[in-house]
């Protein structure tokens, strides 16, 4: 494989990371999950459990590196909690690896 081709691929998978992040983490759009992972019900039901009391949920990216079809991630989330009003940020350090353009071994 060519740098160049290695460089554009590269490109891509933190793209198609974004497009997750602010698909899944931003609009809340949790059909977008098929979309992006297989496997991903254990993820939907974490999920669905986090928006409903936090639905104002903003996840940013801090730092994205890829090397191959790893990329790795430093998000913050910043929510209030819906019963108790209490403002949250949370930095989560993220693995991913993408298989055949879908995502895999999200570790958080």
């Amino acid at each position: 494989m060519s740098q160049t081709t290695q460089s554009s691929n590269i490109e891509k998978n933190k793209q198609l990371v974004r497009n997750f992040v602010e698909d899944v983490f931003n609009r809340h759009d949790m059909a977008a999950v098929d979309k992006y992972m297989a496997g991903g019900e254990g993820f939907k039901q974490y999920l669905g459990g986090f928006f409903p009391g936090h639905p104002d949920s903003r996840t940013t990216i801090d730092h994205i590196v890829g090397e191959g079809d790893k990329v790795f991630v430093m998000f913050t989330t910043k929510a209030t909690n819906k019963q108790t009003g209490k403002r949250i940020t949370k930095n989560l350090p993220t693995y991913i690896e993408l298989r055949m353009v879908c995502l895999q071994n999200i570790g958080m």
